[in-house]
């Protein structure tokens, strides 16, 4: 599984991911960064996208996340286009 996460207070340039302008795949740091930004009052947008794939009969574990991640790769500069933060 390849996790991908994303954030963003509202005031900041959009090309930040977390609120500390960076992006995560720790799912537990979002939540933990949200839950920050709640407490402190500052607006935050969110997005959190979780990947995962089957094994082929003859593939690893290490080559179903390299392939995983090129995916993820691909579809990167069209999800930064469609997230409104």
């Amino acid at each position: 599984m390849v996790a991908c996460a994303a954030a963003s207070t509202a005031d900041r340039p959009r090309s930040g991911s977390t609120p500390d302008g960076g992006a995560t795949t720790s799912e537990f740091r979002l939540k933990a960064e949200l839950a920050l930004a709640s407490l402190l009052g500052r607006p935050l947008d969110a997005a959190f996208l979780r990947y995962s794939t089957q094994l082929a009969p003859d593939e690893t574990a290490d080559q179903a996340l390299d392939r995983l991640t090129v995916f993820a790769q691909t579809l990167e500069p069209e999800l930064r286009e469609a997230l409104p933060f």
